[in-house]
């Protein structure tokens, strides 16, 4: 299958420096899985609803950096659209991902962690997904 997505996406869900979760109408059970310049996704262990393709949504990201005083969380708040909802049998339990798609305008209030992140990469310390 080919990758069709102009930006690519790290694999965030054991990164425990970033947390996400999708904010307003979504209920708050989801586990950010996916990470990149042109969207994310969340893996949700409940139907929500709510939440139903082509929907706007609101993100808030913390993003957590080394400094010389100790760690400093940064906070992102982006908005996008969430474009999928696909449902996945994982030990025979259904789970939900939802795919998301940053506005343009809001990439670049995300582009400080997705350089972080391919650095990471080029470390072998987190993959792509």
């Amino acid at each position: 299958m080919e990758d069709k997505r102009k930006y690519p996406r790290f694999k965030v869900s054991d990164f425990n420096q970033l947390h996400g979760r999708m904010t307003r109408w979504s209920q708050d059970d989801k586990k950010l899985v996916t990470f990149g310049l042109g969207g994310c996704g969340f893996f949700g262990v409940a139907a929500d609803p709510t939440c139903q393709p082509i929907r706007r949504v609101f993100c808030t990201f913390q993003f957590e950096t080394a400094s010389p005083s100790g760690s400093s969380p940064q906070t992102v708040e982006v908005q996008g659209n969430l474009i999928y909802l696909q449902t996945l049998t994982l030990d025979k339990r259904e789970i939900y991902y939802y795919g998301i798609e940053f506005l343009d305008s809001h990439r670049p209030l995300v582009k400080p962690i997705v350089e972080t992140l391919e650095t990471l990469a080029k470390n072998g310390r987190i993959a792509l997904a």
